[in-house]
């Protein structure tokens, strides 16, 4: 009876533990930094987004200049830097490290 109970539990085991890996989404932190004339720029609006999906996600540069977006799903995204008039747009491609560094961008 334990020996029917352990296989039955390893049978369970092995077919919902493929679907697991399947709904398992892996995300990342999207970070970089905005420079007005080589010094950190703060309070500037950011906007990370993704067209695929049709969602975006907003941000404010903190005193260092530094934005950040935290659990950011793999794929195709955009920055979209609202300091310039009209706005300026910076595609890039997530590939799944914890991190992922934009380059520094300057801004007017």
């Amino acid at each position: 009876m334990k020996l029917r109970c352990l296989i039955f539990a390893g049978i369970g085991f092995i077919l919902l533990w493929p679907g697991s890996l399947v709904h398992a989404q892996q995300t990342t932190t999207v970070r970089g930094q905005l420079l007005r004339n080589g010094d950190p720029a703060p309070g500037v609006q950011v906007t990370l987004g993704n067209q695929a999906v049709g969602r975006s996600w907003p941000a404010v540069t903190g005193k260092d200049g530094m934005y950040y977006f935290y659990n950011i799903p793999l794929g195709d995204y955009y920055l979209e830097v609202l300091a310039s008039n009209p706005p300026k747009t910076y595609p890039f491609k997530i590939t799944g490290l914890p991190y992922h560094d934009l380059p520094r961008i300057p801004i007017n």
